[in-house]
């Protein structure tokens, strides 16, 4: 990795529900990932810590509390092209306060464990997300081929090429 490429941290939040076997995913109405099942998250704003940023995309996305003891970092995803790295912090959360609501940005809905929606979320995720469905922390890097100078351009921003999966006791 170039250390002149720009690296873009955010972060994404997965909130379970054990009892139910069930993840909370969200319906992205707008913006980049438009229409894509996703996690809850977003990048960081000056002076925001990784943590205090995806607590607070998760309350602005789902209306869902998460404390920062409730947070349990699970992957640490680098997607990268010939220009960027796109760095996402990934957290599980098993308690939460409040239900989640249908806010501007995202329509959360459960999934069962064993139904998600790959089909309608990002490439990667197929790789990852079953990683962390069995309870493993996860180092992921992958390369993208891409005509724009950015990752994060429109539902069809990249092509991946290649990717490492790495499974650490720790992140």
């Amino acid at each position: 990795m170039s250390n002149s490429k720009r690296h873009l941290p955010v972060t994404l939040v997965l909130l379970f529900d054990r009892d139910k076997d069930q993840i909370l995913l969200g319906l992205k109405k707008r913006g980049f990932g438009k229409n894509k099942w996703n996690g809850f998250g977003g990048k960081l704003v000056p002076g925001e810590t990784v943590l205090q940023a995806a607590m607070r995309e998760m309350e602005e996305e789902s209306g869902v509390l998460v404390e920062e003891s409730d947070m349990i970092k699970c992957a640490l995803l680098k997607l990268e092209n010939q220009n960027e790295v796109l760095e996402i912090h990934v957290f599980k959360a098993y308690n939460w306060r409040g239900n989640p609501i249908e806010t501007e940005e995202m329509a959360p809905k459960w999934f069962s464990t064993k139904s998600i929606p790959y089909e309608d979320m990002w490439q990667e995720i197929r790789i990852w997300l079953p990683q962390v469905l069995a309870g493993k922390a996860i180092i992921f890097h992958a390369l993208f081929e891409t005509n724009t100078p950015e990752l994060m351009v429109d539902d069809n921003w990249a092509v991946m090429t290649d990717y490492e999966l790495e499974v650490v006791d720790f992140i």
